[in-house]
This record gives C-alpha cells, sequence and structure tokens, in this order.
C-alpha cells in the first residue's frame, strides 16, 4: 500500500493509531514521545495537535 501523502505527513487516527505516510506505505504508531515528555497513547498525542494544520515528522 503506498502513501498519497509525502513520508512524515500524519494521516490521521485509525482505531487507536496514528498513521503516518512513509517511503512504501503508511506507518502505525500506538505510542509517541516527545523530547523530555513522558511518552503518550497516539490518540492522546493526537489531541494534542492542532486543528486543521498539517502535521509532519522531520
Amino acid at each position: 500500500m503506498a502513501a498519497l501523502a509525502p513520508p512524515g505527513t500524519v494521516l490521521g487516527l485509525k482505531g487507536d493509531a496514528l498513521q503516518v505516510a512513509c517511503g512504501s506505505g503508511v506507518l502505525e504508531l500506538l505510542q509517541l514521545q516527545r523530547a523530555g515528555r513522558k511518552a503518550v497513547g497516539a490518540r492522546e498525542f493526537a489531541n494534542g495537535l492542532r486543528a486543521g494544520a498539517t502535521a509532519v515528522f522531520a
């Protein structure tokens, strides 16, 4: 399955996984951890993203 967005682009939530486009498909992340912070579930992380903004991981 090829992603339709540039690699690193957050595509949205599927169940409890945050879907991120990668070079040859989609990566589903269950937990994320920002520098200096505790690890959180994908849904909690997504709730902290700005509404309407396209998030891209570098």
